[in-house]
């Protein structure tokens, strides 16, 4: 009986207990927080290309979003409980008083990528978008977000 205690004592300071048959592992109950996701935009024509840095929420889906705002077009992280219906992204809008729309669209592709491209008022690639810093509108931002305007 001794030496059965023995070996039980020569495998617990070994750190592995076998008991009845059975083993038990003590995994570390630690969870690591979730990466953050990065996307990529990749233009086509007179687009620029560029990264978006996306902090990532528990049980969240992390996904790009756009909008028209005014004479900008805003491109921007979301997070949401949800899937989005489409990765596709696509947003039209005048500018200024004119009747005629300007379109900004993005086509997901694998791994985080999206291929964007501006069609103007004309139905044309025309000279395309830019990146701006929009001082009024970004100190109000919370996620990464890029504001694009027309050349």
């Amino acid at each position: 009986m001794f030496g059965e205690l023995g070996s039980i004592a020569k495998l617990v300071a070994g750190g592995t207990v076998f008991a009845g048959g059975g083993v038990t592992i003590a995994q570390s109950l630690v969870t690591e927080p979730p990466k953050d996701t990065v996307f990529e935009v990749i233009g086509e024509g007179n687009f620029p290309s560029f990264k978006l840095e996306c902090p990532s929420k528990e049980s969240e889906t992390t996904h790009l979003s756009m909008e028209k705002k005014w004479d900008y077009f805003k491109i921007f992280c979301n997070s949401s409980s949800r899937s989005p219906a489409s990765r596709d992204l696509k947003v039209e809008g005048s500018r200024g008083s004119d009747t005629k729309k300007d379109q900004l669209s993005c086509k997901y592709q694998e791994n985080n990528r999206y291929v964007c491209k501006y069609v103007d008022q004309n139905g044309t690639q025309g000279e395309g978008v830019k990146t701006v810093i929009p001082e009024e509108l970004s100190k109000n931002d919370t996620v990464p977000t890029k504001y694009l305007i027309p050349r």
